[in-house]
């Protein structure tokens, strides 16, 4: 069972909207407005997760393993936990859109364990980690 008993939520952008619609609803944050004044239920901010995700996509997709050999560690704690991206990637939007969840209010989460890993490679035409046993 999801969030209020509801359905269960299938996404990171739909676990942030649910988070943002229960704490926006309390009379302390009366609308939840963020530093450029944009709210949690703004389209820019309700839409930003999904909008990263597709993005996120673009910039890690991949064939083979010598594709993926670069990170982006904005928006995480960076270490072996940045986003594994695609070699010469434009990571330009991406970013950008990282700068708009910030802008939003909205946080970005993320481990930071920082786990051993020996280069990059293609996993289901995603660049990730390769990550190693310690």
């Amino acid at each position: 069972m999801g969030i209020h008993g509801s359905t269960e939520i299938r996404s990171v952008g739909a676990w942030y909207q649910a988070l943002f619609a229960g704490v926006c609803s309390l009379a302390l944050f009366h609308g939840c407005a963020s530093r450029d004044g944009a709210t949690a239920t703004d389209d820019k901010c309700t839409s930003v997760e999904s909008k990263i995700a597709a993005e996120l996509a673009k910039v890690q997709s991949c064939s083979d393993d010598g594709e993926c050999g670069s990170s982006e560690s904005k928006g995480t704690c960076g270490c072996t936990r940045a986003v594994a991206v695609r070699t010469g990637a434009d990571t330009t939007v991406y970013l950008d859109l990282l700068d708009q969840r910030t802008a939003c209010g909205i946080p970005s989460g993320g481990v930071c364990d920082c786990p051993n890993a020996d280069g990059f490679r293609c996993i289901n035409s995603t660049c990730e980690w390769n990550y190693v046993s310690r």
